[in-house]
């Protein structure tokens, strides 16, 4: 009876070494298999993409790699958006901070975020529209689908708690729509964001913003 038992612990043994042993080729071998290939790409032409680092064919910045949690510039700089939407297509994102956090933001970045090539036709009549009024507003408008930046031409018009309507041109900058708006009256405005695409088609998103 003893040598059967002893029999049975060896076969239970034999047989639990055998499964750890697939178990960890498998794991090995998903672990091959999921292996994600590094991506480079610039991060001022996000079309250009390379698997190895080099220079982008453009405006010769240096390929910036590619990480699935890297936050992208809007983010970075203003946190999340505040607001965001998908309309026939189209990802809608809208960051607005007060002026003062604006300029906050715009100096401990200006270094590493907004260099030489990102501050490309930013003179001193686009930086006073960037920087008027009481709120910064910045809006990317991406193609779901391609997840590449899209829009020509931004209008944002505002309704005050006080129903009255005002209306601001965005400047087209990189990778975003951006301008100061003012916004003095304490409660609700509505605010709706109409960009206009290359094929002069427009899609426009709505949203309200309290002012306490």
């Amino acid at each position: 009876m003893k040598k059967i038992h002893s029999i049975t612990i060896a076969m239970i043994l034999a047989f639990s070494v055998s499964q750890f042993n697939v178990l960890a080729q498998d794991k090995q071998e998903f672990k091959k298999n999921t292996t994600k290939k590094e991506v480079y790409t610039c991060p001022m032409h996000s079309e250009e993409v390379s698997d190895k680092p080099g220079t982008c064919s453009k405006c010769k910045m240096d390929l910036e790699k590619k990480s699935s949690d890297k936050k992208d510039h809007m983010t970075a700089m203003m946190g999340n958006p505040f607001f965001e939407k998908s309309v026939e297509g189209l990802k809608f994102q809208v960051w607005i901070q007060t002026q003062d956090d604006h300029r906050k933001h715009m100096s401990e970045n200006m270094g590493k975020m907004m260099g030489k090539h990102m501050m490309e036709g930013m003179d001193g009549s686009t930086m006073s529209k960037m920087m008027s009024g009481t709120h910064h507003v910045a809006v990317k408008i991406t193609n779901e689908k391609s997840g590449k930046e899209v829009g020509n031409d931004l209008e944002m018009q505002i309704v005050s708690p006080s129903q009255k309507a005002t209306s601001s041109i965005f400047i087209k900058r990189h990778k975003h729509f951006g301008n100061g708006i003012s916004l003095n009256e304490k409660g609700t405005y509505q605010l709706t964001a109409i960009v206009t695409l290359k094929d002069k088609k427009s899609s426009k998103a709505q949203f309200n913003y309290e002012i306490k």
